[in-house]
């Protein structure tokens, strides 16, 4: 456990003095006093992927504005938050349906004269690079404070997600210390046998692997209480089978997700999925998976890594756990490029050179 280390208040201090300043500049540039279309950077969320690989490709270009000191728009109906539980109490269909408001309200004149189409599009195939500022690559930062920090501003909660969190920790019985893991199963298996799927040999693990990493977990942390986050019906079927742990997960009929070879992206936008249902599940595993003490799961996967960043970043060290696949950079897409303050480039780094598209440079 980090937290038994001698040098643990001071790496918590480090990482959240950076974090304090991080979100300054972010919050400076995000919330201008006036919007200006040279300096803003308009992207779309009308065509989008999973929600996991869409938040980090938020992320990504809300590292590149920030490098380029411009304030980032997101505009479009994200198909996550496209219900109407979104449009209730003034909210709107989009991220701050559910999270704080990334950005200042942008005046539709400036928005649509930044470019047309949106200078970028959420989706998978976006190839733009992660942009770190040499001042924060230090003891307490480096390539993935910065990314989780990204994360958790784009993902903290609104009081009504909170309010939501609250009543569903008390109905489950989501108490501390408890073991948060993700079992990725359902629509995401056949990807990885696609010749185009970004990492090479990985594939979705039987839950018996799991099992094992939880009786370890539980042997060295002394806590058998374990929340399951999964799409697979099949491994909630098999939980009374295990006794000796006290599981806890979300109730819905996840026999939704498997209903047909469509990916879940595809059932949302052609409506053929409960969206609010969607959404609410989705968000609540990751925050859940987030709040738990310790972490198992596939870090190859999106919503895995997206879940385990936005651990650290709240609790501000790193907990314990376990990736049954890939360290935490199989999730990223692009090379890093670190930079100056004067915005020019001092070091290039591609950390997934595990990636089928990976070519090392001539």
């Amino acid at each position: 456990d980090p937290r038994d280390s001698p040098f643990f208040c001071q790496r918590s201090m480090q990482h959240e003095e950076l974090a304090a300043q991080m979100l300054s500049e972010l919050e400076l540039r995000q919330f201008p006093e006036e919007w200006d279309a040279a300096s803003t950077v308009h992207l779309s969320l009308n065509d989008t992927s999973g929600f996991g690989v869409t938040l980090h490709l938020i992320a990504q270009a809300l590292s590149s504005t920030l490098r380029h000191n411009q304030s980032l728009a997101m505009h479009g109906k994200w198909s996550y938050f496209r219900h109407r539980g979104c449009l209730a109490g003034g909210r709107k269909q989009g991220l701050s349906c559910y999270f704080e408001a990334a950005h200042s309200e942008c005046p539709t004149e400036v928005l649509w004269a930044t470019r047309n189409p949106p200078t970028f599009t959420a989706n998978y195939q976006l190839h733009n690079d992660w942009h770190l500022p040499q001042r924060f690559n230090v003891p307490g930062g480096g390539v993935f404070f910065w990314v989780s920090q990204l994360s958790k501003y784009l993902m903290t909660p609104n009081r009504s997600l909170e309010n939501l969190l609250r009543r569903i920790k008390l109905a489950i019985g989501f108490q501390h210390p408890i073991i948060g893991v993700h079992v990725r199963h359902g629509d995401s298996c056949p990807k990885w046998e696609d010749a185009h799927s970004h990492l090479p040999g990985a594939k979705c693990e039987s839950f018996e692997k799991y099992l094992l990493e939880m009786e370890a977990m539980r042997a060295r942390y002394k806590t058998n209480r374990v929340f399951i986050c999964t799409d697979d019906p099949g491994v909630i079927a098999q939980l009374p089978q295990h006794a000796s742990f006290d599981f806890v997960h979300l109730h819905f009929d996840r026999a939704l997700f498997a209903a047909s070879d469509w990916a879940i992206e595809l059932k949302l936008l052609m409506a053929t999925m409960d969206r609010r249902m969607v959404a609410e599940t989705t968000l609540v595993d990751i925050l859940l998976l987030a709040e738990a003490d310790f972490f198992i799961g596939t870090l190859s996967s999106h919503f895995g890594s997206l879940a385990y960043e936005l651990s650290v970043a709240t609790k501000g060290y790193h907990p314990p756990y376990v990736s049954l696949d890939y360290a935490w950079q199989g999730s990223l897409l692009s090379p890093v490029q670190f930079h100056n303050d004067a915005g020019a480039t001092v070091d290039m780094r591609e950390l997934n050179p595990k990636r089928r598209d990976f070519r090392k440079p001539s």
